[in-house]
C-alpha cells in the first residue's frame, strides 16, 4: 500500500540533483516536475530526461517554482538551502501544493551542523522545534535528527546535524 493517498498523480523534486528520486516517481507512474537551481544539474537532468513524456525539468531556485498540485514533494538534501528570508513563503507554497492525504519527504538542516553559519552561500537551520512548527497540518510519519561527526563527498569533516522528515498531509477541516 502506498503512503501516498491523495489520487494526484503528480511529484515534484525539488533541488533534483542527478535526479535519482525522479526517475523513481517516473517509473512509479507520476509526472514529475523537478527543479534545482544549478546549471550543470538542470543540463545532466534535461539530458538524462529528454525521452521521459512525464517529467518536466526546471532551472528554478526553491523561491521562484511555480508549485503544481502534488501528490508527493521530495526535498531530499536541497530544502536546507533555500533563501532565510523567503523561508516562511517557500514553505507556504510548498505546503499549499501538497493535496491531502499527498506526502512531503525532505531534509531540514539544523542549528548544530557546521554549514549551519557558512558565509559561501544561504542555508537555513532550524531547532526541532521549528521544524515540527512546519508539519502542524500533517501526520509525520517518520521524523530523525542526525546530528553527528562524518565526512562529506568530498572527503573533508563535516560536522551534520539534519532532520529527515516523512508526513503525510491531513485534509483541510471547513471552518
Amino acid at each position: 500500500m502506498s503512503l501516498d493517498q491523495s489520487g494526484c498523480y503528480v511529484a515534484i523534486d525539488c533541488g533534483c540533483g542527478a535526479g535519482a528520486d525522479t526517475e523513481y516517481l517516473s517509473q512509479a507512474g507520476y509526472a514529475v516536475h523537478a527543479f534545482d537551481i544549478h546549471p550543470d544539474t538542470f543540463s545532466m537532468c534535461t539530458e538524462r530526461f529528454h525521452s521521459h513524456p512525464n517529467v518536466y525539468i526546471s532551472h528554478e531556485a526553491f523561491e521562484t517554482f511555480s508549485y503544481p498540485r502534488a501528490g508527493i514533494i521530495i526535498a531530499h538534501a536541497s530544502l536546507y538551502f533555500a533563501e532565510p528570508k523567503l523561508f516562511s513563503a517557500t514553505w507556504e507554497k510548498l505546503e499549499r501544493s501538497i493535496q491531502p492525504g499527498g506526502i512531503f519527504s525532505g531534509d531540514f538542516m539544523g542549528i548544530r551542523d557546521s554549514w549551519a553559519h557558512r558565509t559561501s552561500g544561504p542555508t537555513n537551520p532550524l531547532t526541532h522545534a521549528e521544524v515540527a512548527a512546519l508539519l502542524t497540518g500533517f501526520d509525520v510519519v517518520t521524523f530523525d535528527e542526525h546530528d553527528k561527526a562524518g565526512i562529506t563527498s568530498f572527503g573533508k569533516p563535516k560536522h551534520w546535524h539534519i532532520y529527515s522528515v516523512m508526513a503525510k498531509k491531513r485534509p483541510t477541516t471547513a471552518s
